[in-house]
């Protein structure tokens, strides 16, 4: 039986992932640092300021997330909400790494990207 991943396990193999990517600097957001509906992840992406809002498949966002995410868009930065790495790999894509998806059990012993 397939166990689906949680938010939390989801956001730590997308940061991961983007620490490997070049020309960029990422951080996980702990509460609200004093702001109001900061998404999941901000970072810095070829010079683009990026915030990423990650959600499981059943995860929905609140009116405040979504303002927020139109606030950033608005401003000329990239604001998306991520379901899995996939969306983030085609979001913010890292030509040096090779992205192979794994198993639970897997991810858990390997890294789910290779870099070359």
């Amino acid at each position: 039986m397939r166990h689906p991943i949680r938010e939390r396990e989801l956001t730590r193999l997308i940061l991961d992932y983007l620490r490997w990517v070049p020309d960029s600097s990422w951080k996980k957001i702990r509460g609200s640092m004093g702001m109001k509906n900061v998404l999941d992840i901000i970072g810095c992406w070829e010079g683009k300021y990026v915030e990423l809002e990650v959600k499981t498949e059943r995860g929905r966002l609140t009116p405040g997330q979504k303002a927020r995410l139109e606030e950033i868009r608005r401003a000329g930065g990239i604001a998306e909400v991520v379901r899995s790495l996939e969306d983030v790999v085609r979001l913010i894509p890292n030509p040096r790494a090779e992205v192979r998806l794994c198993t639970r059990e897997e991810g858990r012993k390997n890294r789910i990207f290779q870099v070359s």
